[in-house]
């Protein structure tokens, strides 16, 4: 799971961060390049 910052406030973008560690998603070193600096991969164990 990748999660992206595009054209979102901050705010929506932190949203999205939250919603998906409700569901159990942890942030994770990336594991391929991204130019886009903002970006957050996630992952979750099931």
């Amino acid at each position: 799971m990748t999660i992206y910052k595009t054209a979102e406030t901050d705010q929506e973008f932190e949203q999205a961060k939250e919603l998906f560690e409700s569901f159990g998603f942890q942030a994770i070193e990336p594991y391929y390049f991204n130019p886009i600096q903002e970006t957050i991969y996630m992952e979750r164990v099931i």
